[in-house]
């Protein structure tokens, strides 16, 4: 069978000369003392130039080609049938990897996508709930287990890596793409397919990027420019403030332990520190399985949740943590200060110490707790203006006790501009009144969140997306 791309052929040679030589220098060392991954840098160096020109001379001008021939609708069609066409390889990834609900998604998008939209040149799957995913036999060797290896340029495709470059190869087996190709001796098929690959890549792209900034990132990080059309979210157009649609590659490793750490740093060092206040029903419906809920989502937030969203929705570093708790009146205000992020921490295991001493009794009085909130907040903003205020209300019922709506909202409408900016999360839990969660949402700017279909500890994290 003829191998699936003519360039893979010339990258798989050269891997498999450096793999054979086994002699490559070890690479240039950082400040820090870690070796950076890329012994062969010279030969990455000069297949990245090469890779520059064809770019340049032969990628962009064919995409400004392929742009002007084919209208939009015409090239999603193309990319929803090429992408139809791989559904095989992406299949057959997710079975080797043990994702059984990925690949009945994949099977189901191509018999709906081949039968339905004519081959796959359109993408009614998607339409009827059933999004496309990716997936390769690179992603399966490292779930596998299988280490990445040296960094690599490889011809025409560029940035890639030992592990990436077998899957590649390997993929080309389950392509029946390729079987067609070979079979009718079509190698050019296999290699158009490949060269479009690339393409697609460039395609919309008006001109160069400016000469000023692409060329010095390329040169440090030996990732070429990307020049995209196609939004993170097919259908969904970039924001207006976008004013350019040039878009250029991560000018860093892209290791998940990277992402983390530059993420963790934006959150704990170079983000405007938080003010978040949670008012909290101890009233007596909360008690049992509900009190345990509400312990367990708080606890999570300490740094008690190993898992990735768990690790980003924890509390960060000079963050103020105000716990507002009312039964029949509010019964208690408690402020920290996260000083230190582990949650080993003083502060972390002093709010996890006041969370699980919390007991519940007594009636509702929601709107008493959210003017004690809003009082915090003024308090707050007197001595430090510039931190991101919010509130979150979290209440199993209906107000029952102290102030009601009409009080609320007459007192609310009198705050201070900067106080009355600030944003109310209601979170919708047992027999809460929506209509009266949602009026509070409403008023306020923020959002109702519904923890009756799902879990409150997953509510509380997604909450913290707007904190």
């Amino acid at each position: 069978m003829l191998l699936r791309r003519s360039t893979l052929f010339v990258s798989g040679l050269l891997a498999l000369g450096l793999a054979i030589s086994g002699c490559a220098a070890p690479g240039p060392t950082a400040a820090g003392g870690e070796a950076f991954n890329d012994p062969l840098e010279d030969t990455n160096r000069a297949i990245f130039g090469v890779n520059q020109v064809i770019d340049r001379n032969v990628l962009l001008p064919a995409a400004k080609t392929y742009r002007t021939v084919l209208i939009p609708p015409m090239r999603q069609a193309f990319h929803d049938f090429m992408q139809n066409l791989n559904a095989p390889v992406v299949f057959a990834n997710d079975v080797l990897q043990g994702q059984f609900g990925l690949a009945a998604n994949t099977l189901g998008r191509v018999l709906i996508n081949t039968s339905m939209g004519m081959g796959g040149m359109f993408d009614f799957a998607t339409q009827f709930g059933i999004p496309y995913h990716s997936n390769d036999l690179g992603i399966t060797l490292a779930t596998w287990g299988f280490d990445e290896g040296p960094y690599l340029v490889l011809p025409v495709l560029g940035p890639s890596n030992p592990r990436d470059l077998i899957g590649q190869v390997g993929d080309g087996f389950a392509d029946p793409g390729d079987y067609v190709a070979a079979a009718h001796h079509r190698l050019w098929a296999s290699v158009a397919r490949a060269l479009y690959q690339d393409l697609e890549q460039w395609v919309v792209a008006g001109t160069a990027p400016p000469d000023s900034q692409v060329p010095k990132l390329s040169d440090a990080t030996l990732v070429r420019p990307s020049l995209l059309n196609f939004p993170a979210i097919p259908g969904v157009a970039l924001d207006p403030r976008f004013t350019s649609r040039t878009l250029i590659e991560l000018p860093f490793p892209a290791r998940l332990e990277t992402i983390d750490a530059l993420i963790t740093a934006y959150l704990d060092e170079v983000r405007r520190p938080a003010s978040a206040v949670f008012v909290l029903d101890l009233s007596g419906s909360m008690n049992g399985d509900r009190l345990d809920q509400l312990k367990t989502a708080m606890r999570a937030l300490t740094g008690t949740d190993p898992s990735l969203t768990g690790q980003f929705a924890r509390f960060r570093a000079h963050e103020q943590v105000t716990i507002v708790t009312f039964s029949s009146q509010v019964d208690e205000t408690q402020e920290f200060t996260i000083d230190d992020t582990n949650p080993a921490g003083p502060e972390l295991t002093a709010i996890r110490s006041y969370i699980d001493g919390l007991a519940a009794s007594g009636g509702t009085a929601i709107y008493d707790g959210l003017e004690q909130a809003y009082q915090v907040v003024a308090n707050s903003q007197a001595t430090d203006p510039n931190r991101l205020f919010s509130i979150v209300l979290m209440t199993d019922g209906e107000n029952n006790a102290g102030v009601d709506a009409k009080v609320f909202a007459s007192d609310f409408a009198g705050l201070a501009p900067a106080v009355h900016a600030v944003h109310t999360y209601p979170v919708l839990f047992g027999e809460a009144n929506k209509d009266a969660m949602t009026s509070i949402a409403t008023m306020t700017g923020g959002a109702l969140f519904d923890a009756t279909t799902t879990s409150l500890q997953t509510i509380f994290k997604q909450i913290r997306g707007y904190q």
